[in-house]
């Protein structure tokens, strides 16, 4: 059976967090009372400085984003772009290992796509390019890829796209530090 991979790169994914839509999204999730102002608190009143060649800025307010390597940062980012993730299990697109939904595996900003159809995951890539519009990210067509699994009498020579960009087919490529592979007797290769 085919197999069809999209690994998405989304620029400077926790960068870009809009801090009004993450507070909705957390509210809307369930957590409120105390928890919720405090997160929202923390977030809402945040400053930062930039230090270059030894000098130090004057602090102003982070207006948008989630910190790098933040406790909560990876939970929050998650809760974020779950509303995309649900859309795409609901629309019944992508792989089933029996009636368990494995069609976008995903690690807070490193996003997979897998479907058994071109079309099938086109349309997933399509879903994910709509999301991050709504929410004012930018998906990377040139750091996005595609990885096939089909054998070369039935390749389809379909072109997926992202940002009306064709997507790089590589034979190979990383995700979350592991070097994935077309041929798929060659994953599980970890990276460093």
């Amino acid at each position: 059976m085919p197999v069809f991979v999209a690994l998405l790169d989304a620029k400077s994914a926790f960068d870009v967090v809009n801090l009004n839509s993450l507070h909705r999204k957390l509210f809307l999730s369930g957590v409120g009372g105390t928890l919720w102002l405090l997160i929202r608190q923390l977030s809402t009143y945040a400053t930062t400085s930039i230090k270059w060649n030894g000098l130090m800025s004057k602090p102003f307010p982070v207006q948008q984003g989630v910190r790098q390597g933040g406790i909560l940062s990876t939970e929050l980012y998650k809760v974020y772009i779950n509303d995309v993730l649900d859309q795409l299990e609901n629309s019944g697109l992508g792989t089933y290992i029996g009636n368990i939904y494995c069609g976008s595996p995903t690690c807070a900003d490193d996003v997979a796509l897998i479907a058994n159809s071109p079309n099938d995951l086109q349309t997933m890539i399509s879903t994910v390019e709509n999301y991050s519009m709504q929410e004012k990210y930018s998906l990377q067509p040139t750091k996005s890829v595609i990885l096939k699994h089909e054998p070369p009498s039935k390749d389809t020579g379909f072109n997926f796209k992202i940002n009306n960009i064709k997507m790089n087919e590589p034979d190979s490529a990383v995700h979350i530090g592991i070097k994935h592979s077309s041929d798929l007797k060659k994953n599980y290769q970890h990276s460093r």
